[in-house]
């Protein structure tokens, strides 16, 4: 008897050790509500639907499933099964029940160690859970690890950078703007904006191992994949790694939209095109120093692409900014571009200097059968020199000319160097801002010597300036009444270079009241800053293309010399809505104006420089009637906005 009630024991401790040992648990009850599994290092048994498989050489090694029936608030109903060197094959769409032991593996939660793996059906469907993406996504994605999503919204691609070392584009809900392209300089807005930002990305990820994968995923059939393309209700897996949230397409994807230019439009009814072009250290000699080609073979290379983008641009004149110093170099390209237009039209001013190892310059390449230099280059060696220039040129056709000053600011880069007001103090105008103030002040002290040299009082300010278009340098240009020229034609919406996943203008096209009136166009022809760095000239394979020639944008302004455009005539133009209004409200076609507001007995309220067609202007003013007053060069305007 005492025998049989010990076997009795032994076998209900058995039962209760099984039990321990091995639970059957829902997914959702294995994932949890908070970041980590409540079942970590325990053996479970649960059964999913397989929405997405990963099992082939260097991918997860593993498959993703879902319950059935969903779940409960605040858990994922999803897990990754890790299933290593076992032989266990499923499908998508399979139901499956698996047993192994949970685990957190790069703050993922999954099922590994498996010792079952049992199909019970096949052809199930898992519907995809409705999400929307934007910079508050990630405060609650644990809830939707490892699940089957679909963004219910539009994506646009912010970054290419990773794509063909790691197979990664990066996503937002908008394409993103660097902060102090629309917001001032360690503002509120800013800082807000920045942090956006930050949030507002999430990784699509080729679910492979392997770094430098062949095929590059993703790409179209020329091998790229822009920024600023977008995708519509993307269907995905999100998965949580090392690096944080990413999304593994367990659909086909279409992207669509921003198409490789392939010459610049928008520019209006214009008799003379110009542009500003940097050409990231163009070199013809002097390769190896860590700038620019290091070889004949990459300089050969770079210079086909460049080429080809300038013969697309088909500028009347040309600013070229990182062209090597002295003349051999500007003189070769000058008779490349002969050469490949079959006729001698074209011709370079010769600055004098001479070739320094690779170091740049700004320089000028213009049609002679268009227009035609007045006097001497004048040079602004204030700062970095060679950097800094001015030329009047004459339109043939009519004798109408304009004064080119053409600029490459101090770079955001060499932060340790720094001292006084150019350390960088996390305003988002990184360092050396206080030489590219003073930089800004002497260009414009510059222009007028130049104005009174040529006898010319039209003025067009171009070049890599290396400051956003809300940044101290361009505030320098709007307090003397310049025009930014991409943001009157094109809005809020341009932008030249592209950095962290945020595009904004680096490259300006700035012009004085009386040069903005003759202004018909102004564009950024967008063969750079969105493409992959692999199109680059020092890349395997070579592409021998325009497209990636540089990590700038052209900037192109059409010119309609002695004709003055309806578009830049502000006062016929200005509109302010709503009117009346409770504070806030948005003056169109005014970019370049001073505004100021007083109310009927001219007592001053606020004024601004209007740095865009379109600007917002938020005000706490009591109701009341006030006057705008607007000031644009020589020219006033005013009108009344009811404050309710």
């Amino acid at each position: 008897m005492k025998t049989n009630k010990f076997l009795l024991i032994i076998f209900l401790c058995s039962i209760e050790l099984l039990s321990f040992a091995q639970v059957s648990k829902e997914i959702y009850e294995i994932q949890g509500t908070s970041s980590t599994s409540p079942f970590v290092s325990q053996v479970v048994t649960t059964t999913g639907i397989v929405t997405a498989t990963y099992m082939e050489n260097n991918q997860l090694g593993g498959f993703f499933m879902q319950s059935k029936n969903g779940g409960i608030s605040g858990a994922s109903c999803g897990i990754f099964v890790y299933l290593g060197s076992s032989s266990y094959t499923v499908a998508k769409g399979d139901e499956v029940e698996v047993t192994g032991t949970v685990s957190e593996y790069n703050q993922r939660t999954q099922i590994s160690n498996i010792t079952n793996c049992t199909v019970k059906s096949h052809g199930n469907v898992i519907t995809p859970t409705k999400v929307v993406f934007n910079e508050n996504f990630k405060t609650n994605a644990e809830r939707y690890e490892c699940m089957l999503l679909q963004f219910d919204q539009t994506l646009t691609v912010v970054s290419n950078r990773n794509l063909r070392q790691y197979g990664q584009l990066t996503l937002s809900s908008k394409r993103l703007k660097t902060p102090t392209e629309i917001t001032l300089p360690g503002s509120a807005e800013f800082y807000a904006l920045r942090t956006a930002n930050y949030n507002d990305q999430i990784i699509l990820d080729d679910a492979s191992t392997v770094v430098y994968p062949q095929p590059i995923p993703f790409v179209n059939a020329n091998g790229t994949r822009r920024t600023g393309e977008r995708i519509d209700n993307f269907v995905a897996i999100l998965d949580q790694i090392a690096i944080g949230y990413v999304v593994y397409t367990a659909e086909n994807m279409t992207f669509y939209g921003n198409p490789r230019p392939v010459q610049p439009i928008n520019l209006g009814n214009y008799n003379l095109k110009v542009c500003s072009f940097n050409l990231k250290y163009y070199l013809r000699e002097n390769f190896g120093t860590g700038y620019g080609p290091n070889n004949q073979t990459e300089a050969d290379r770079q210079h086909s692409k460049i080429l080809k983008a300038l013969l697309a641009i088909d500028a009347d004149i040309y600013g070229l900014v990182e062209i090597q110093t002295g003349q051999n170099t500007i003189e070769y390209l000058t008779n490349a571009l002969n050469a490949s237009v079959g006729n001698d039209v074209y011709a370079y001013i010769n600055d004098g200097t001479t070739t320094y190892g690779s170091y740049t310059k700004v320089g000028f390449i213009y049609r002679k059968d268009k227009v035609a230099t007045v006097k001497e280059l004048r040079s602004n060696n204030d700062g970095i020199q060679n950097r800094k220039k001015a030329q009047c040129f004459k339109l043939l056709s009519n004798n109408e000319s304009f004064v080119f000053s053409l600029n490459h600011f101090k770079a955001k880069s060499g932060c340790s160097s720094a001292t006084g007001d150019n350390v960088d103090i996390g305003d988002g105008q990184s360092c050396y801002n206080g030489d590219r103030v003073r930089e800004a002040n002497s260009t414009i002290s510059f222009v007028n010597v130049c104005a009174t040299y040529y006898n010319e009082p039209d003025i067009l300010i171009m070049g890599d300036l290396n400051a956003y278009t809300k940044e101290d340098p361009l505030q320098v240009f709007y307090n003397y009444n310049y025009t930014n020229l991409q943001k009157h034609f094109q809005g809020e919406s341009e932008y030249s270079y592209s950095y962290n996943s945020e595009v904004g203008c680096l490259d300006h096209a700035l012009g004085n009241p009386s040069l903005t009136q003759q202004v018909s166009g102004c564009a950024v022809f967008h063969i750079n800053a969105d493409e992959p760095s692999y199109f680059e000239y020092d890349q395997t394979p070579f592409y021998d293309t325009m497209y990636r020639c540089s990590d700038h944008d052209a900037v192109v302004v059409g010119l309609n010399l002695g004709v003055q455009n309806t578009k830049t005539t502000f006062e016929s133009n200005l509109t302010i809505a709503p009117n009346p209004t409770k504070g806030t409200f948005t003056i169109a076609n005014a970019c370049g104006s001073r505004l100021t507001i007083t109310d009927l007995l001219g007592r001053f309220y606020y004024t601004t420089i209007l740095t865009t067609d379109n600007e917002t202007i938020n005000t706490t003013l009591p109701q009341g009637v006030y006057l705008l007053n607007f000031t644009l060069g020589s020219k006033t305007t005013t009108k009344k906005i009811i404050i309710q």
